[in-house]
């Protein structure tokens, strides 16, 4: 990683970093599940999921902005951004983060059912079947731009989410609020983190490689940038 690169990206960082401590390729590069092809699924399961996402997206964004959020339709706009591509399902991942604190924050936290979350993903659901998710992300050792060295682990991100999440290796005499406390650093304060920078640093080199289609190229990775960032979640 050359200097330059280094120091945009530690200042985007730093931005991103303090801006989501108050919200709750062509593609993002995370890894998905295919709802299709998992071993006991059925089509009414998959029809299940994708209705669930469309049920829980129905909400009005809290910023007030004109858009049709859930019914299949592309979102234009969001928090004073105008897209220029469809990154409908991308922004859906981060009502993962808020489920994921919903569930940590209960009386009695659920570890379990926040796993699942984290590792099948429930709200990021793509036409084709696919599912983006919040593990995949966390996993994929090629786009962590420089954190797999400064950490000395291939898997940084998901190591601190799962231990906090099993209750092992640093957290394993922590208790259920410490644990709970990290999952949902971890998945907010870090991996969204993470993505966008992951985002902002391929729309960057997409752009200097001349590839502008606003469907394919730079255009398309600075919208799901956005995406990720601004959280599609009310509140």
């Amino acid at each position: 990683m050359d200097n330059r690169r280094w120091i945009r990206g530690l200042s985007a960082a730093l931005v991103v970093a303090c801006l989501l401590i108050a919200g709750c390729s062509s593609d993002d590069g995370a890894t998905v599940r295919n709802l299709a092809e998992e071993d006991g699924s059925s089509a009414d399961g998959s029809a299940s999921s994708a209705e669930a996402s469309s049920s829980a997206s129905s909400s009005a964004p809290a910023d007030g902005s004109s858009e049709s959020d859930g019914s299949g339709e592309p979102v234009e706009a969001e928090g004073g951004y105008t897209y220029a591509s469809d990154v409908t399902a991308h922004r859906q991942v981060t009502r993962d983060v808020c489920e994921i604190k919903e569930l940590l924050e209960a009386a009695t936290p659920d570890f379990e059912a926040a796993s699942a979350i984290y590792s099948d993903g429930e709200y990021s659901i793509n036409g084709d079947g696919t599912v983006r998710t919040l593990g995949g992300f966390a996993t994929a050792e090629d786009r962590l731009h420089g954190f797999d060295a400064y950490y000395g682990s291939a898997t940084p991100l998901d190591d601190w989410v799962t231990e906090a999440l099993s209750g092992t290796g640093r957290f394993a005499d922590a208790s259920d609020t410490v644990r709970a406390q990290a999952v949902e650093k971890g998945v907010q304060n870090q991996i969204m983190v993470a993505w966008t920078l992951h985002e902002l640093n391929s729309a960057i080199e997409t752009a200097e490689a001349g590839e502008i289609d606003a469907d394919e190229g730079a255009p398309h990775n600075w919208d799901e940038a956005w995406a990720f960032y601004h959280v599609a979640a009310p509140g």
